[in-house]
């Protein structure tokens, strides 16, 4: 199942969703999620003409991770990806994972490619993937893209997105199922993940101290933080950004 969470994102939209039908693997379903959009995402979606796209529109919207866990609802695969509708796939993104999940593993990611709003490549983050137990690792940075994954569907049902997040629910997510299985990781750009002025981490700055704070305190509350001096370390720099004014 591929989730494709949307809200007024008619402007990439169409480059998104042909990365998904290009896919050299095709036994995909797509969930794409209209969070009520009112421009044209809705129609540029119905143009398409594939069985395997499946459209559900929200009654009223909703915030990001709550609209995450209404999609992940509809999923019926036995393993979910997600991509957001300013990004795009590789077309052997979900070949070369699906490749790894038949051999056992539960979660695992690849690497990303930021490109700017015409899709000129910025740079790559292959240099920093990680794999194993890497929780403490995740604390100190998280080099796992949204729209790089694919989870096996029955770890995700003991699992949601926190919604109370509007920036760092992927990072949560990943920290949380981090604890309770081992993470491989597909040595190539599967995603190019696209950098504009609309994206959500770049229009509410006022929140990353808010969000950061709420994060390392939940962490706190469920894990011994002796095992995980990478989170002391988080703590210390959350604080002194804030102290600074920087996000």
């Amino acid at each position: 199942s591929v989730i494709m969470n949307c809200y007024n994102s008619d402007s990439y939209l169409r480059e998104a969703i042909d990365s998904v039908l290009g896919q050299s693997y095709e036994n995909w379903e797509l969930i794409f999620w209209d969070n009520n959009s009112t421009d044209k995402s809705s129609d540029i979606l119905c143009s398409y003409n594939d069985k395997r796209i499946k459209y559900y529109k929200a009654a009223e919207t909703s915030p990001l991770y709550n609209a995450r866990n209404l999609a992940l609802a509809q999923c019926s695969g036995d393993y979910v990806g997600f991509l957001d509708c300013d990004d795009i796939w590789l077309s052997h993104k979900l070949e070369d994972q699906v490749a790894l999940v038949d051999r056992g593993f539960e979660f695992v990611y690849g690497a990303y490619a930021t490109v700017d709003a015409n899709g000129k490549k910025i740079s790559d983050n292959l240099k920093d993937l990680i794999s194993g137990e890497i929780t403490n690792s995740l604390f100190r940075l998280n080099p796992i893209s949204i729209g790089t994954v694919l989870i096996k569907k029955s770890l995700l049902e003991n699992y949601r997105f926190d919604s109370f997040y509007n920036l760092l629910g992927d990072l949560d997510m990943w920290v949380s199922l981090s604890l309770v299985c081992q993470i491989e990781t597909v040595n190539n750009v599967v995603e190019y993940s696209r950098q504009h002025d609309s994206n959500t981490s770049n229009t509410l700055e006022d929140q990353w101290k808010t969000e950061r704070r709420y994060f390392y305190r939940k962490f706190l509350t469920l894990s011994n933080s002796i095992n995980y001096p990478w989170l002391i370390l988080y703590i210390l720099k959350t604080e002194l950004l804030g102290l600074i004014g920087r996000r």
